[in-house]
């Protein structure tokens, strides 16, 4: 008999949650569990995918926290599926997934947090709604001492899965040419990967570039799309680097791009465990971060990358510069980061935990 396991995600737009959610759906085995997949937002990419791999997928088209005509539609797609299991992630589901867990008398209602977020509301709401949840899952040590010391959530409470990655579908990938995205083949390519929002720091990467191209002849390549998309195109304008910066827009082919490149660079302000720095290690790229949360969970300074301040560009000025200038060093660390994600973030090992988890 299948066990039935509603997930439920505030948006799945292209970002670290959603594509979370896609490799676990994915990776589950399907004659074990029955999956339907609500969404509080619009359709997207990933929803499509998701759909037309089999997957049952609502999305319920709020926009805005005030959108409380989904309620009744959540509550009725919640409990015509009858679930056993109810997985939410991102706060927002979080907080519905744990009430309407309560009104229709689910046990196993899990919550994710996938990030340190230092918004106060988002910490109240933890706070006052765990409780109503079987485990809080946490998908690194950062967002578990996050969870546990900034929303009260005691450690019993808490589950650490560590998020994983299909290794070997980096490792193996091929490179290409980038030149139908707007890149040359005569520079050396630095790209950045992530939603285009104000904590991914994607500026001080733009500032600290104009800089680097004044001593090395390089070009940045930013995949992702968000928010910020166009005010930080005019700060490439601004600076005169439009001919040196690629806004690529979001890119299917990840592997195949990290692999075309030359250095990975995540300048984030806060991450709960970066996917896309996951990958970048997986392909064996070299990488300059930020000291961070989240990333100093995944990366060791002068062993696995170079790290270096958010709030600083000069340091990321110079990590870049000495990346390119000392190419051995620099493969020496991402020989030692792509062991590291191999032997400790395992897409498989990740995804036969929350198949225990399931089914306690």
């Amino acid at each position: 008999m299948q066990i039935k396991v509603l997930m439920l995600i505030t948006d799945l737009y292209v970002g670290g949650a959603p594509l979370h959610l896609k490799q676990l759906a994915f990776g589950l085995d399907r004659t074990k569990f029955k999956l339907k997949i609500v969404c509080l937002d619009n359709e997207s990419e990933i929803s499509q995918e998701l759909q037309s791999s089999g997957f049952q997928v609502d999305c319920l088209g709020a926009q805005k926290i005030s959108d409380l005509h989904i309620l009744p539609k959540l509550f009725k797609s919640i409990q015509s599926f009858q679930p056993d299991v109810i997985h939410s992630f991102l706060m927002h589901a979080n907080v519905l997934g744990r009430l309407f867990g309560q009104m229709l008398n689910i046990n196993k209602v899990f919550a994710s947090l996938h990030s340190t977020d230092r918004r106060r509301l988002h910490a109240l709401a933890e706070n006052l709604t765990y409780r109503l949840s079987k485990k809080t899952i946490c998908i690194s040590p950062s967002v578990l001492d996050y969870v546990n010391y900034r929303c009260h959530v005691p450690h019993e409470k808490l589950e650490l899965i560590i998020h994983g990655i299909d290794c070997d579908k980096f490792a193996i990938a091929s490179p290409i040419d980038l030149n139908y995205l707007g890149c040359r083949k005569n520079k050396k390519t630095i790209i950045t990967v992530g939603r285009l929002v104000p904590v991914k720091g994607i500026d001080t990467l733009i500032k600290s570039f104009k800089d680097v191209i004044t001593q090395f002849p390089c070009q940045l390549l930013i995949v992702g799309d968000g928010p910020e998309k166009g005010p930080l195109e005019q700060l490439a304008k601004h600076l005169n680097l439009a001919e040196d910066v690629i806004f690529s827009g979001t890119q299917n082919n990840i592997p195949e791009l990290l692999k075309s490149s030359d250095l990975f660079v995540l300048p984030s302000h806060r991450e709960g465990l970066s996917l896309a720095t996951m990958e970048a290690m997986a392909s064996g790229l070299p990488i300059v971060a930020s000291d961070t949360t989240g990333l100093c969970d995944l990366l060791k300074h002068d062993t696995t990358a170079l790290l270096a301040s958010p709030k600083h560009t000069d340091g990321f000025t110079q990590a870049i510069l000495e990346t390119f200038q000392h190419p051995d060093k620099a493969k020496l660390r991402s020989d030692n980061a792509w062991l590291h994600v191999r032997q400790n973030y395992s897409l498989k090992s990740m995804v036969e935990k929350y198949t225990q988890l399931y089914l306690k």
